[in-house]
Protein backbone atom coordinates (compact mmCIF):
# COMPACT_ATOMS: atom_id res chain seq x y z
CA UNK A 1 0.00 0.00 0.00
CA UNK A 2 1.52 3.76 -0.78
CA UNK A 3 -0.06 6.53 0.73
CA UNK A 4 0.00 10.23 -1.02
CA UNK A 5 -0.11 13.22 1.11
CA UNK A 6 -1.24 16.61 -0.93
CA UNK A 7 0.30 19.73 2.01
CA UNK A 8 -1.80 22.40 0.95
CA UNK A 9 -1.51 26.02 1.78
CA UNK A 10 -5.32 25.92 3.10
CA UNK A 11 -6.05 22.66 3.45
CA UNK A 12 -4.38 18.96 3.30
CA UNK A 13 -5.51 15.77 1.76
CA UNK A 14 -4.63 12.12 1.55
CA UNK A 15 -5.19 8.99 0.08
CA UNK A 16 -4.14 5.98 -0.20
CA UNK A 17 -3.46 3.24 -3.05
CA UNK A 18 -5.05 0.06 -2.03
CA UNK A 19 -5.08 -2.79 -4.84
CA UNK A 20 -4.22 -0.69 -7.33
CA UNK A 21 -7.08 1.76 -6.68
CA UNK A 22 -6.85 5.52 -5.25
CA UNK A 23 -9.08 5.74 -1.76
CA UNK A 24 -9.73 8.94 -0.24
CA UNK A 25 -8.13 9.32 3.73
CA UNK A 26 -11.38 10.49 5.51
CA UNK A 27 -10.65 12.76 8.28
CA UNK A 28 -14.02 12.32 10.50
CA UNK A 29 -16.64 12.97 7.77
CA UNK A 30 -14.61 15.11 5.22
CA UNK A 31 -11.32 13.82 2.96
CA UNK A 32 -9.37 16.93 4.08
CA UNK A 33 -8.49 19.01 6.75
CA UNK A 34 -7.38 22.30 7.06
CA UNK A 35 -3.40 22.98 7.26
CA UNK A 36 -3.56 24.35 10.63
CA UNK A 37 -1.35 23.65 14.11
CA UNK A 38 -1.80 25.21 17.15
CA UNK A 39 0.48 25.09 19.82
CA UNK A 40 -0.88 25.85 23.19
CA UNK A 41 0.88 27.68 26.45
CA UNK A 42 1.16 25.04 29.20
CA UNK A 43 0.54 26.12 32.41
CA UNK A 44 3.07 25.77 35.34
CA UNK A 45 2.17 24.14 38.42
CA UNK A 46 1.67 26.26 41.13
CA UNK A 47 3.05 24.41 43.60
CA UNK A 48 6.77 24.63 42.49
CA UNK A 49 7.08 28.61 43.20
CA UNK A 50 9.79 29.06 45.78
CA UNK A 51 10.99 32.67 47.01
CA UNK A 52 14.20 33.32 45.77
CA UNK A 53 16.56 36.07 46.46
CA UNK A 54 15.62 37.79 43.68
CA UNK A 55 11.80 36.86 43.93
CA UNK A 56 12.68 37.90 47.97
CA UNK A 57 13.83 41.09 46.89
CA UNK A 58 10.65 41.92 44.58
CA UNK A 59 8.44 41.17 48.01
CA UNK A 60 9.91 43.41 50.33
CA UNK A 61 9.85 46.31 47.21
CA UNK A 62 6.35 45.70 46.88
CA UNK A 63 5.71 45.91 50.47
CA UNK A 64 7.09 48.69 51.09
CA UNK A 65 5.63 50.36 47.97
CA UNK A 66 2.39 49.72 49.34
CA UNK A 67 3.35 50.70 52.44
CA UNK A 68 4.16 54.39 51.61
CA UNK A 69 1.08 54.41 49.66
CA UNK A 70 -1.39 53.59 52.43
CA UNK A 71 0.66 56.15 54.92
CA UNK A 72 0.21 59.03 52.27
CA UNK A 73 -3.07 58.32 51.82
CA UNK A 74 -3.68 58.27 55.65
CA UNK A 75 -4.54 54.62 56.53
CA UNK A 76 -2.59 52.31 58.40
CA UNK A 77 -2.13 49.21 57.05
CA UNK A 78 -1.45 45.44 59.13
CA UNK A 79 1.82 44.26 57.93
CA UNK A 80 0.13 40.12 57.06
CA UNK A 81 -2.42 42.19 54.46
CA UNK A 82 0.46 43.56 52.86
CA UNK A 83 2.47 40.71 52.64
CA UNK A 84 -0.35 38.68 51.32
CA UNK A 85 -0.77 41.11 48.79
CA UNK A 86 2.41 41.46 47.52
CA UNK A 87 3.05 37.70 47.57
CA UNK A 88 0.08 37.77 45.44
CA UNK A 89 1.39 39.94 42.96
CA UNK A 90 5.03 38.10 42.71
CA UNK A 91 3.05 34.48 42.42
CA UNK A 92 1.26 35.88 39.47
CA UNK A 93 4.57 37.20 37.93
CA UNK A 94 6.05 34.42 38.45
CA UNK A 95 3.34 32.39 36.32
CA UNK A 96 3.36 34.89 33.99
CA UNK A 97 7.53 34.08 33.33
CA UNK A 98 6.93 30.45 33.46
CA UNK A 99 4.92 30.80 30.95
CA UNK A 100 7.03 32.72 28.45
CA UNK A 101 9.78 29.97 29.20
CA UNK A 102 10.67 28.10 26.17
CA UNK A 103 9.09 24.53 26.14
CA UNK A 104 10.93 21.34 24.54
CA UNK A 105 9.58 20.30 20.86
CA UNK A 106 8.33 17.05 22.45
CA UNK A 107 6.14 18.86 25.15
CA UNK A 108 4.87 21.31 22.30
CA UNK A 109 4.20 18.52 19.92
CA UNK A 110 2.31 16.61 22.79
CA UNK A 111 0.01 19.73 23.55
CA UNK A 112 -0.68 20.73 19.95
CA UNK A 113 -4.51 20.49 17.95
CA UNK A 114 -4.62 20.32 14.39
CA UNK A 115 -7.17 21.54 12.22
CA UNK A 116 -10.67 23.39 12.18
CA UNK A 117 -10.07 22.61 16.47
CA UNK A 118 -7.12 24.37 16.03
CA UNK A 119 -8.75 27.42 15.08
CA UNK A 120 -11.08 27.13 17.95
CA UNK A 121 -8.85 26.45 20.35
CA UNK A 122 -6.87 28.92 19.69
CA UNK A 123 -9.75 31.59 19.74
CA UNK A 124 -10.83 30.43 22.78
CA UNK A 125 -7.76 30.66 24.68
CA UNK A 126 -6.63 33.75 23.07
CA UNK A 127 -2.89 32.81 23.49
CA UNK A 128 -0.07 30.27 22.38
CA UNK A 129 0.67 29.75 18.77
CA UNK A 130 -1.11 29.28 15.39
CA UNK A 131 0.76 28.04 12.47
CA UNK A 132 -1.08 27.74 8.81
CA UNK A 133 0.06 26.84 6.00
CA UNK A 134 2.68 23.62 5.96
CA UNK A 135 5.30 26.08 4.11
CA UNK A 136 5.45 27.98 7.37
CA UNK A 137 5.08 24.55 9.06
CA UNK A 138 8.69 23.56 7.05
CA UNK A 139 10.26 26.62 7.28
CA UNK A 140 9.31 27.89 4.03
CA UNK A 141 8.29 31.79 3.72
CA UNK A 142 7.55 33.20 0.42
CA UNK A 143 8.05 36.73 -0.09
CA UNK A 144 6.83 38.99 1.02
CA UNK A 145 8.46 38.45 4.46
CA UNK A 146 6.90 40.31 7.47
CA UNK A 147 8.27 40.67 10.94
CA UNK A 148 6.01 42.33 13.38
CA UNK A 149 7.64 44.06 16.17
CA UNK A 150 6.24 43.74 18.68
CA UNK A 151 3.28 42.64 18.34
CA UNK A 152 0.33 44.16 19.97
CA UNK A 153 -1.67 41.75 23.01
CA UNK A 154 -4.81 40.92 22.83
CA UNK A 155 -7.11 43.68 23.71
CA UNK A 156 -4.73 46.59 23.47
CA UNK A 157 -4.92 49.51 20.97
CA UNK A 158 -1.87 51.07 19.28
CA UNK A 159 -1.32 54.20 17.14
CA UNK A 160 1.05 52.36 14.71
CA UNK A 161 2.33 49.23 14.55
CA UNK A 162 5.84 48.69 13.22
CA UNK A 163 7.05 45.91 11.14
CA UNK A 164 9.71 45.08 8.30
CA UNK A 165 9.62 42.85 5.14
CA UNK A 166 11.87 41.99 2.93
CA UNK A 167 11.71 43.11 -0.93
CA UNK A 168 12.85 42.68 -4.17
CA UNK A 169 13.26 46.15 -5.43
CA UNK A 170 14.19 49.17 -3.19
CA UNK A 171 10.88 51.00 -1.89
CA UNK A 172 10.32 54.27 -3.05
CA UNK A 173 7.66 56.84 -2.32
CA UNK A 174 5.35 55.75 -5.53
CA UNK A 175 5.65 51.84 -4.55
CA UNK A 176 4.31 52.63 -0.80
CA UNK A 177 1.76 54.82 -2.62
CA UNK A 178 0.46 52.10 -4.80
CA UNK A 179 0.57 49.22 -1.44
CA UNK A 180 -1.61 51.99 0.21
CA UNK A 181 -4.31 51.88 -2.73
CA UNK A 182 -4.39 48.55 -1.77
CA UNK A 183 -4.68 48.61 1.96
CA UNK A 184 -7.95 48.32 3.69
CA UNK A 185 -9.98 51.52 4.56
CA UNK A 186 -8.17 52.96 7.61
CA UNK A 187 -4.97 50.90 7.14
CA UNK A 188 -2.44 52.64 5.68
CA UNK A 189 1.57 52.76 5.39
CA UNK A 190 2.70 55.89 7.29
CA UNK A 191 6.53 55.93 7.41
CA UNK A 192 9.44 53.82 6.15
CA UNK A 193 13.31 53.56 6.42
CA UNK A 194 15.82 51.46 4.18
CA UNK A 195 17.56 48.88 6.70
CA UNK A 196 20.90 47.97 5.80
CA UNK A 197 21.54 43.91 5.29
CA UNK A 198 21.97 42.03 8.85
CA UNK A 199 20.20 44.32 10.99
CA UNK A 200 18.29 42.93 13.30
CA UNK A 201 14.29 42.85 13.34
CA UNK A 202 12.10 45.44 14.70
CA UNK A 203 11.14 42.96 17.47
CA UNK A 204 14.68 42.85 18.34
CA UNK A 205 15.41 46.22 18.81
CA UNK A 206 12.03 47.36 20.26
CA UNK A 207 13.65 48.00 23.93
CA UNK A 208 10.58 50.49 25.24
CA UNK A 209 7.25 51.53 24.76
CA UNK A 210 4.96 54.59 25.54
CA UNK A 211 1.61 53.33 26.94
CA UNK A 212 -1.64 55.55 27.53
CA UNK A 213 -4.09 54.07 30.18
CA UNK A 214 -7.62 55.69 30.65
CA UNK A 215 -9.11 54.09 34.18
CA UNK A 216 -12.66 53.64 34.66
CA UNK A 217 -13.67 57.05 36.38
CA UNK A 218 -11.40 58.68 33.21
CA UNK A 219 -8.18 59.68 34.64
CA UNK A 220 -6.18 58.82 31.90
CA UNK A 221 -2.08 57.95 32.70
CA UNK A 222 0.87 57.81 30.43
CA UNK A 223 3.57 55.31 31.52
CA UNK A 224 7.04 54.22 29.52
CA UNK A 225 7.81 50.65 29.85
CA UNK A 226 10.81 48.84 29.30
CA UNK A 227 9.49 45.20 27.27
CA UNK A 228 12.42 43.65 27.45
CA UNK A 229 15.60 42.93 29.71
CA UNK A 230 16.11 43.39 33.14
CA UNK A 231 12.91 45.68 34.78
CA UNK A 232 10.51 44.78 31.75
CA UNK A 233 7.12 45.41 32.31
CA UNK A 234 3.84 44.47 30.66
CA UNK A 235 1.04 46.92 31.02
CA UNK A 236 -0.89 44.09 32.78
CA UNK A 237 1.42 43.86 35.35
CA UNK A 238 2.02 47.19 35.93
CA UNK A 239 -1.45 47.53 35.89
CA UNK A 240 -1.48 45.57 38.71
CA UNK A 241 1.38 46.65 40.72
CA UNK A 242 0.76 50.03 40.41
CA UNK A 243 -3.30 50.21 41.05
CA UNK A 244 -3.48 46.94 42.77
CA UNK A 245 -6.00 46.14 39.53
CA UNK A 246 -5.69 42.08 38.96
CA UNK A 247 -5.68 40.92 35.12
CA UNK A 248 -9.44 39.53 35.45
CA UNK A 249 -10.43 42.84 36.79
CA UNK A 250 -8.93 45.32 33.85
CA UNK A 251 -11.29 44.53 31.14
CA UNK A 252 -12.57 48.09 32.10
CA UNK A 253 -9.12 50.05 31.35
CA UNK A 254 -7.99 51.21 27.84
CA UNK A 255 -4.69 50.78 26.77
CA UNK A 256 -2.96 52.52 23.84
CA UNK A 257 0.49 52.19 22.73
CA UNK A 258 1.19 55.60 21.89
CA UNK A 259 5.01 55.41 20.96
CA UNK A 260 7.42 52.55 19.93
CA UNK A 261 10.85 52.90 20.54
CA UNK A 262 13.91 50.69 19.11
CA UNK A 263 17.36 50.80 20.59
CA UNK A 264 20.01 53.21 19.03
Amino acid sequence: MKIGIDFGTSNSAAAAVVDGRVVPIRFGEAEQFRTTVYFPEVMRDPNDFELTPALEHELARLIDAAARDARAAGQERAPDALRREALRVVRRQWMEEQMRAPLSSTKLLQNAVYGDEALEAYFEENEGNLVQSPKSMLGYNPHPRMSMGPALPLGQESRHELFDVDVLDAMTAESVGAVNARLPRGVKITAWNELAKGTKSLGATATEAVYRFTLPNGEMVTERLKLTGEGSMTPKRWLESTFGVPPEAQHSVRIVREQTLLAS
